[in-house]
């Protein structure tokens, strides 16, 4: 084996990883381990034009949607097959207790298994934890197994924030992930068994019940409007 700089401060684990999954060290609890991970460099300073235009534009849709995020130089997830984005969701400052789901992107897996190509985003979620947040956070009631509207529009930007606002209001919504233009977007509604259908534009909000073809025009930022309507 190969002599590694701070080798002597790691533990027995870490210095066999070293040579077959190094990445692994950053995630080890022993204490002398976290304090050489944290004076290693940091990947993000390492990544490809490629993989810094991708992580700039995840950090982009994260913003236009309204949610919280802090980068973490030294998050790794326990398996090799994650690339690119990786990340954990917390509930509260409660350290490695507080994290209710954890996942990534792995896209290279289904070729190394001998199939095509495939983009995937996958997570793991502890369900214990995830029902003490929310009833922590006063949520006592499961959501139902359909969404009571999908959100659509021209700009998925726009989408975006229009179903974050609905589900901050308490509200079941969905909306396109594939980049589809607006018919297919109204159908994936239909499809979905949502009974409601949202349009976002910058300037209006159509609000359309789906069971018995009515609808409603409302002004770009009446989101808490069109909830009561939902919820009525």
């Amino acid at each position: 084996m190969l002599p590694y700089a701070n080798s002597g401060e790691l533990c027995p684990t870490c210095v066999s990883r070293m040579s077959r999954n190094p990445l692994r060290v950053m995630d080890c609890k022993n204490p002398s381990c976290k304090a050489v991970a944290q004076k290693a460099p940091k990947l993000i300073d390492f990544l490809c034009s490629d993989c810094r235009s991708h992580f700039e534009t995840v950090k982009r849709h994260l913003k236009a949607v309204g949610i919280a995020f802090n980068v973490k130089t030294h998050l790794i997830r326990g398996l090799d097959y994650y690339d690119r984005t990786v990340f954990e969701f917390k509930a509260g400052e409660g350290g490695a207790n507080g994290t209710v789901c954890g996942g990534g992107r792995y896209d290279g897996l289904c070729r190394r298994m001998g199939g095509p190509p495939v983009p995937v985003v996958g997570f793991a979620i502890g369900e214990e934890r995830a029902i003490i947040a929310m009833r922590e956070s006063g949520i006592e009631e499961i959501p139902p197994d359909k969404p009571l509207v999908y959100v659509t529009s021209m700009d998925p930007a726009a989408a975006g924030r229009g179903a974050a606002r609905l589900r901050g209001l308490g509200i079941y919504a969905e909306r396109d992930l594939m980049g589809m233009d607006l018919a297919a977007q109204c159908a994936a509604a239909k499809a979905s068994g949502a009974p409601w259908l949202v349009i976002a534009a910058e300037n209006e909000i159509s609000l359309k019940n789906l069971k018995n073809g009515t609808e409603r025009l409302l002004p770009g930022d009446a989101w808490d409007e069109a909830a009561r309507m939902i919820n009525d």
